[in-house]
C-alpha cells in the first residue's frame, strides 16, 4: 500500500550543506540546523516563519528541523543541511 501523491522527507532527493553567508534558491522539503543559526532570509510555505525567524534576533539551536516548502535560503550565521524535495 501507499500514498502516490504523497512526499516522504529524507535524503533520496539528495541534501546540501549551508555554512555560508552565501544566498541560494532552490526547493527544499526541509531545513536541519547543525549548529545554532541564524537566518537572514528565508521564504516558505510556513505561515509567520520567517517574520518570526530573520535577523539577528532569533537563534534557530542546533538539531532543530523545520519542514515546509522553502525556495530562498540565506543565513546570517550557522549551518544548516538542506534536504532537497
Amino acid at each position: 500500500m501507499g500514498f502516490p501523491n504523497a512526499r516522504i522527507t529524507n535524503s533520496f532527493s539528495g541534501a546540501e550543506y549551508i555554512g555560508d553567508t552565501t544566498a541560494r534558491t532552490g526547493e527544499w522539503s526541509a531545513i536541519q540546523a547543525i549548529t545554532d543559526t541564524k537566518f537572514h532570509t528565508l521564504t516558505g510555505n510556513v505561515t509567520g516563519l520567517a517574520n518570526t525567524l530573520l535577523g539577528s534576533a532569533i537563534t534557530v539551536p542546533a538539531g532543530l528541523t523545520i519542514f515546509g516548502n522553502f525556495t530562498a535560503i540565506d543565513l546570517h550565521s550557522g549551518s544548516i543541511i538542506a534536504y532537497k524535495k
